[in-house]
């Protein structure tokens, strides 16, 4: 997906219930490590966001993967969804070693691995850079800070779209498509 972004290739973006996205990418996480418990919490009436839906489910994985990855303790994975003005916030929580504040900025440059995870952890530092490009092409973009009581919290958000928009793009894919 990255390397269509880079050399130039617009995917469409559309609207996209990004609630269905983090649900189905929760149930596949799930499946994927047993044991493992993802809590997702939001209101059901968050409104649509313009995306492209495997862009944003690889973007939602990648977190879940790294909440596991890190975070050794067992404790659930929260996913918060919820809106802030006209954008449509999606959170992952962890209780992993969370990141330093001065770092927070340099996990998402590529090939960046914080020492004190790098040494016991596989990968090498690409997962978070390919998903704030993933984001920034589709209007949005990822952050990280510390959760309080341990552990870290990124939040990616993107633009919501208003209810006679989304009526209005509806319809006008319903026409298109017949």
């Amino acid at each position: 997906a990255l390397s269509r972004i880079e050399r130039g290739v617009v995917v469409e973006p559309e609207p996209v219930l990004i609630r269905h996205v983090v649900e189905a990418a929760a149930e596949r996480h799930r499946a994927r490590y047993p044991g493992a418990t993802v809590i997702v919490r939001g209101r059901a009436d968050v409104p649509p966001v313009l995306g492209v839906e495997p862009y944003l489910d690889q973007v939602v994985q990648n977190l879940l993967t790294n909440a596991v990855k890190y975070d050794r303790s067992g404790a659930p994975v929260e996913i918060e969804i919820a809106t802030n003005g006209g954008m449509v916030e999606v959170s992952v929580l962890d209780r992993g070693p969370g990141i330093p504040p001065e770092r927070a900025a340099a996990v998402f440059e590529p090939f960046v691995r914080l020492d004190a995870t790098a040494a016991t952890n596989e990968g090498v530092g690409l997962g978070l850079p390919v998903c704030r490009r993933l984001l920034q092409a589709q209007g949005g973009d990822i952050s990280v800070r510390a959760r309080e009581g341990g552990g870290s919290r990124f939040t990616f958000s993107l633009p919501g779209i208003p209810d006679d928009a989304a009526e209005l793009l509806a319809q006008q894919s319903a026409l298109v498509s017949e």
